[in-house]
């Protein structure tokens, strides 16, 4: 395996756990309010995003996700993986702000 394959393994890895941790940390709320609202819904998903352990690994990923694909889109025609993570990378830093505005 060489370093790019393991460095793009770390970092599916890394996305994969945020995700587990942030449902966890977010089902027993869930749970225990089944008729929570959207709104509140948002305001507890953006309150999650914004401590510490998991801004900071979210943005790590986003960034190196954004800026990994970017270097790399010139082989965007033959490589439709990579355009496809710079648009979903792109979109989550995007969806944040958005969910930051309306919650707020």
């Amino acid at each position: 395996m060489n370093r790019q394959t393991l460095w793009a393994n770390l970092w599916f890895l890394a996305g994969i756990l945020l995700t587990v941790s942030g449902v966890v940390q977010e089902f027993p709320s869930l749970v225990a309010n089944p008729r929570m609202g959207t709104r509140e819904m948002m305001r507890l998903g953006s309150s999650l995003m914004l401590k510490p352990w998991n801004l900071i690994p979210w943005t790590v990923l986003v960034a190196t996700g954004i800026v990994w694909t970017w270097r790399r889109r010139d082989i965007w025609q033959q490589d439709r993986g990579s355009m496809y993570i710079f648009a979903m990378c792109s979109f989550s830093v995007v969806w944040f702000i958005v969910m930051l505005v309306v919650g707020k």
